[in-house]
């Protein structure tokens, strides 16, 4: 019963966590947009501070390898594994050099103050079914949108309802060939454990963000 209620409390401040920086973000991404554009490093500040809110309210201790090896100013094509919400809040947090857009269902454009700060500050979203469609959305955003910034496919372009890797889609790496980008491969652990599919938050405990070691990130939780 203790258990029980212990999980009720920590899903009760995350949801809570999330209402109430969602309030605060939504509107300062669309208000630094106006002033800076959308691409502004006024709006990548606020994306961290936001992902680090929730990652805190969610009880989550980052870990990350592979960050430094980065060059600060370049732009990448950062490909992902999901399985939980949490994953790019992660990678978010995990990114202090560099902004970051995402390639997004979208379902999330449709989500009120949410989804029009995404859209405005240069996400970009698509049916996720490798469509043609979808692939002249990605080169418009290569061309218009995505030319200051790095951006974030997950490669399997849904989120894992096991936890397990499943194929890949193909659009990261039309999008990486187009835009003559690098490709980074992105392995993310322990979001599953913490937040799988629903609103009910697991124990707290450590999220590992590798960049190019996939096979580390089990290492940097152990």
């Amino acid at each position: 019963m203790i258990d029980f209620m212990t999980a009720r409390l920590r899903s009760a401040v995350a949801i809570g966590a999330v209402t109430a920086d969602t309030l605060w973000a939504a509107p300062a991404a669309l208000a630094a947009s106006a002033l800076f554009g959308g691409r502004s490093s006024v709006v990548d500040q606020i994306y961290r501070e936001y992902a680090r809110v929730m990652l805190l309210a969610c009880g989550v201790e980052l870990r990350v390898r592979g960050e430094d090896a980065l060059a600060e100013d370049a732009r990448y094509v950062f490909v992902s594994n999901h399985t939980s919400n949490l994953d790019p809040l992660a990678i978010l947090a995990a990114l202090p050099r560099h902004g970051l857009r995402f390639v997004a269902k979208k379902e999330l454009g449709a989500v009120p103050l949410f989804g029009p700060a995404m859209r405005v500050t240069g996400n970009v979203f698509v049916e996720r079914s490798d469509t043609k469609t979808d692939l002249c959305r990605l080169e418009e955003a290569q061309r218009e949108l995505l030319r200051d910034v790095s951006v974030l496919f997950f490669a399997e372009g849904r989120r894992s309802d096991d936890g397990h890797l499943h194929p890949f889609k193909r659009g990261a790496a039309a999008f990486a060939l187009r835009a003559q980008l690098p490709v980074v491969p992105v392995g993310v652990s322990g979001t599953f454990e913490i937040l799988p599919r629903g609103i009910e938050v697991g124990p707290r405990g450590p999220v590992g963000v590798s960049f190019g070691h996939h096979d580390a990130v089990d290492a940097l939780l152990g």
